[in-house]
């Protein structure tokens, strides 16, 4: 949720502002952070019935936040 991101950035920035240049490169971070997981999540889509009790999970989500962080830069909310 953007809200709940943008309240986390919020008060992550009051804690200890970032800089112009984390800033910049805040949709990087957050494509790198959801790439791996949907990564993992499509790597798991072939492991049904291993282990027993594994249940893949839907990778898309994380596509979706990739897609986000690519048109939007949370940070500069902060600006």
């Amino acid at each position: 949720k953007p809200e709940s991101l943008a309240a986390f950035l919020a008060a992550y920035h009051t804690a200890r502002p970032l800089t112009p240049t984390e800033i910049r490169q805040m949709p990087l971070f957050g494509q790198a952070a959801a790439l791996r997981i949907a990564l993992t999540r499509f790597r798991d889509l072939n492991k049904k019935g291993e282990g027993g009790h594994f249940t893949p999970r839907d990778p898309q989500e994380y596509m979706q936040i990739i897609r986000f962080h690519q048109n939007n830069n949370p940070a500069e909310w902060l600006v």
